[in-house]
């Protein structure tokens, strides 16, 4: 029985390599694939931000940084966005919790604490959707300078 389970493995392995279609016909030869000769499927939600990295400049040490990322649903289904979270506990993401339906804007709003921060701030915030894939990342840049 163990033996026909592998043989019945390798024929459905061996058949689906056989019948993996890659379509090149429309690359010149020698040309390699990149984001911009390849089609990509947008069936689904497809978040697409406005600008994905924010750079406050400088700030003072203790100051507060607000910012918005403004995204758009491109796809067509409803976006929706399970969680956001910061790198680091000084920055605060809201996200919204209903659903972006195709061609609605939302935003990813965030706070960022910059006490005891002084120095250059390179913060990430991952947001997790219902998207391909399903995480997606904002940056927050900047340099926080020690009171005077």
């Amino acid at each position: 029985m163990k033996k026909i389970s592998i043989v019945l493995v390798l024929i459905s392995f061996l058949y689906a390599c056989q019948n993996s279609e890659t379509d090149n016909s429309t690359l010149n030869k020698g040309e390699t694939i990149t984001s911009e000769n390849i089609q990509i499927d947008s069936t689904g939600p497809v978040i697409k931000f406005d600008k994905s990295v924010y750079d406050f400049g400088e700030v003072t040490d203790g100051d507060s940084v607000k910012y918005s990322y403004t995204f758009t649903n491109v796809g067509n289904k409803s976006l929706k966005i399970a969680n956001a979270v910061a790198s680091c506990g000084c920055t605060v993401p809201d996200y919204p919790k209903d659903s972006i339906k195709p061609g609605e804007k939302g935003a990813i709003n965030i706070v960022f604490n910059s006490k005891n921060r002084v120095g250059a701030v390179d913060k990430t915030v991952t947001i997790m959707s219902n998207t391909q894939p399903t995480e997606t990342q904002v940056k927050l840049i900047g340099k926080v300078v020690e009171k005077k």
